[in-house]
């Protein structure tokens, strides 16, 4: 089994405290290659998920994961509940200004689709 580093910033330090108190219960992140070389498609169920936000660190073990082609196929099979429990409304168009803030990833999204690890 393997570990996997997924930095959150620390402007979003609700999200890793959501994690840490188990209220968040799927991550997930853009398939294809980071700038760092990192392929989340090669995550496994059994891995570990190791969460880092500034100092603080969190493990979390992998107990699913499921690969969407798109945003909109993933928003229609998942409880977004259990992905964005910070969101007040949690719309399609909510949904895809999250994860299209992050650099690449509005491109990646749309060549690779998206991966979702339930921890």
């Amino acid at each position: 089994m393997r570990t996997w580093v997924l930095r959150i910033r620390a402007k979003n330090r609700i999200i890793f405290n959501q994690i840490k108190s188990g209220k968040k219960k799927v991550e997930t992140r853009a398939l294809g290659h980071t700038k760092t070389g990192k392929n989340f498609g090669s995550v496994q169920k059994g891995d570990t998920l190791l969460f880092m936000c500034g100092k603080a660190r969190l493990r979390k073990k992998i107990i699913k994961v499921s690969k969407f082609l798109s945003v909109e196929k993933f928003f229609k099979e998942v409880n977004q509940k259990l992905v964005w429990p910070h969101m007040p409304v949690r719309t399609l168009e909510n949904i895809k200004k999250q994860y299209y803030v992050y650099p690449g990833y509005r491109e990646r999204i749309r060549k690779y689709g998206l991966v979702a690890f339930w921890i």
